[in-house]
C-alpha cells in the first residue's frame, strides 16, 4: 500500500483455493482463430503500423499508438463514474483506500480499451457497452479489494491482533466459537490481551456473544454480528 503498487493491480480471487485437477485435459492448443485475432491486433489491425511494429526492444524504440475513439454515451458514463469516485475519496479520506478509488476510473478506462480493441482491432470504439463492463468488473473487484484490506492490513501490531482475532470469529462462521476454541487458536496473544481484544470488538459492534446448544450444557460463543461470509 505504501509504494501504491496495490492500487494498479486488478486482484482477482479465485472462489476455490484448491479445484480438482483436471486429469482429461491433454496437450492444449490454441484455437486458431484466437491466433489470428491476436496477431491482427498486434499488427495494429493491419491498417497502419504502429507500436513497436518493427521495432527493437530498448530505450531508443518509437511507439506510435493509434487513437481508439469513445462514443458519446461512454463518455458520459465515464464522466459520472468520475463524479461518484470524486464523493467516494472524499468521504474516504484518511484511509487506505483512496489509492484505490483514486485508480479506479483509470483502470476502468484501460479495460474499455483493451475490449475495443479486442472485438475489433480494425476500427475499434469504446461503446456503452465496453463502458459499462470495464466500470462493472473494475468497481467489483476494487470492492472486494478494499474489503481484503479492511480485514487483513494493519498499520499497528494491536491492529494486526485485533484483526487477526476478527477472523478467527469470521472463520467460525454463523454457528460462533466458543472462547476455548479461540484461545487454541490465537496462542500468540497473552490472555489478558485476548480478553481485551474481545471486548473492543464487541464493544465496535464487530461480534456478539451468544449461546449454543451441546450434547451436556449450553456454552457461550462468540459470532460476527453481522455476518457476510
Amino acid at each position: 500500500m505504501v509504494d501504491g503498487s496495490l492500487a494498479r493491480f486488478l486482484i482477482l480471487p479465485s472462489d476455490e483455493d484448491y479445484p480438482d485437477e483436471n486429469l482429461s485435459v491433454g496437450i492444449r492448443q490454441a484455437p486458431s482463430v484466437l491466433i489470428q485475432a491476436l496477431q491482427l491486433v498486434a499488427n495494429g489491425g493491419g491498417a497502419v503500423k504502429v507500436n513497436l511494429t518493427g521495432k527493437t526492444a530498448d530505450q531508443n524504440t518509437a511507439v506510435n499508438p493509434m487513437t481508439v475513439p469513445m462514443s458519446d454515451a461512454a463518455r458520459a458514463r465515464f464522466a459520472d463514474l468520475s463524479d461518484a469516485l470524486t464523493e467516494e475519496l472524499r468521504a474516504a479520506a484518511g484511509t487506505a483506500f483512496t489509492a484505490i478509488l483514486a485508480r479506479t476510473g483509470e483502470n476502468a478506462l484501460k479495460l474499455a480499451l483493451i475490449v475495443a480493441v479486442g472485438r475489433d482491432p480494425v476500427r475499434p470504439e469504446i461503446d456503452i457497452t465496453a463502458a459499462d463492463w470495464a466500470i462493472g468488473f473494475v468497481r467489483h473487484y476494487a470492492r472486494r479489494t478494499m474489503e481484503a484490506v479492511e480485514r487483513h492490513v494493519a498499520d499497528t501490531e494491536t491492529e494486526a491482533h485485533l484483526k487477526r482475532l476478527r477472523e478467527i470469529v469470521r472463520s467460525a462462521g454463523p454457528k460462533g466459537i466458543a472462547k476455548s476454541e479461540i484461545t487454541r487458536a490465537s496462542q500468540w496473544l497473552k490472555s489478558r490481551d485476548r480478553d481485551e481484544i474481545l471486548l473492543t470488538l464487541i464493544e465496535s459492534g464487530d461480534i456478539t456473544t451468544g449461546m449454543r446448544d451441546s450434547s451436556t450444557k449450553q456454552a457461550m460463543v462468540y459470532r460476527m454480528a453481522r455476518w457476510g461470509g
